[in-house]
């Protein structure tokens, strides 16, 4: 299991720190865990966050 700073987080979402910083503070975005006043999270959580927020393109000739 690999923990990850908010900055670690960024970097590999591609966002910038304070949107990080703001999903937490409007209790959106990916899962993360509190230590104390560290933020630390799971790389499997964020690969996860990623998987559910794709979108799949309608094939041709699909009404949308």
């Amino acid at each position: 299991m690999q923990l990850l700073t908010t900055e670690q987080a960024a970097e590999f979402l591609d966002r910038p720190v304070g949107t990080l910083v703001r999903w937490r503070f409007e209790n959106s975005g990916p899962p993360y865990i509190r230590l104390g006043r560290g933020i630390r999270y799971h790389r499997e959580d964020l690969e996860s966050y990623l998987s559910a927020n794709r979108v799949e393109p309608a094939t041709a000739g699909e009404k949308s």
